[in-house]
């Protein structure tokens, strides 16, 4: 009598268990399920530049993420491995959810590094990406970047976390400061009045890399900002438009 009692309270424990499991497992779903479609809502903002540098389809942007060190990106991104469960039943239920968790947090890792928003506070762009006239020789020329009006000593932000590769003299673009930030994008602020960081600095998101000038090639006070991938230009309006991550 004992032992059957002792039998029954244990597949009651064991019962739980696995409802208890299954409720997590769902739970986990839903989680993931909301955050990859957040994050989607954002790429497929950028997904015109994402497409011309192949990093549109997901799974390439994933497998791209994990190619990362994550120096100065918050640590190197390892996805979760699958274990073999007895439970046959409960072991689908898990390698779904892992799928799941990896997809989220490989998408996730990948918003991270892309530089997305404005490097200014108060956007008020003054120059397209694109030919113009040139400003000086007034004959059309390439402009490599977007101009941001703004006074002398305006703040100026990094748009992403990432590395200051370069930061000092630049020719034309005066004093500027050139950050990656993996995945192959990189971005420059030119024509500063001033630097606030150094070659090699780990910088965050938002943090303030100088201040709006007009040294260098310039008539007058902004800030020149460039988007590359590999090294090559790309248009960074679709990504300054994505105001919040």
């Amino acid at each position: 009598m004992y032992l059957k009692k002792q039998n029954s309270t244990l597949e009651r424990t064991l019962s739980d268990m696995k409802q208890l499991q299954d409720n997590l497992i769902n739970k986990v779903q839903v989680l993931a399920d909301n955050s990859i479609s957040d994050i989607e809502n954002v790429l497929s903002k950028v997904d015109i530049v994402l497409s011309q540098v192949h990093l549109k389809n997901r799974n390439n942007l994933i497998k791209k993420v994990q190619q990362e060190d994550g120096e100065g990106l918050g640590g190197k991104y390892i996805p979760l491995k699958n274990i073999d469960l007895m439970d046959e039943d409960l072991d689908l239920k898990f390698k779904n959810a892992n799928l799941k968790v990896n997809l989220w947090e490989g998408l996730s890792k990948a918003k991270t590094m892309l530089p997305l928003g404005a490097p200014v506070k108060k956007v008020r762009i003054t120059s397209p990406f694109g030919i113009r006239p040139d400003p000086f020789f007034k004959t059309p020329a390439m402009h490599t970047g977007i101009d941001f009006g703004g006074k002398e000593g305006t703040p100026l932000y990094v748009t992403a976390a990432g590395k200051v590769i370069q930061a000092g003299p630049r020719g034309d673009y005066g004093l500027a400061v050139e950050v990656d930030h993996g995945l192959g994008f990189t971005t420059l602020y030119g024509h500063l009045s001033k630097i606030t960081v150094q070659k090699g600095d780990i910088v965050e998101e938002g943090t303030k890399v100088g201040l709006a000038g007009s040294t260098g090639r310039s008539t007058g006070p902004h800030l020149h900002y460039e988007l590359r991938h590999n090294s090559h230009l790309l248009n960074p309006y679709a990504f300054i438009k994505v105001e919040n991550k």
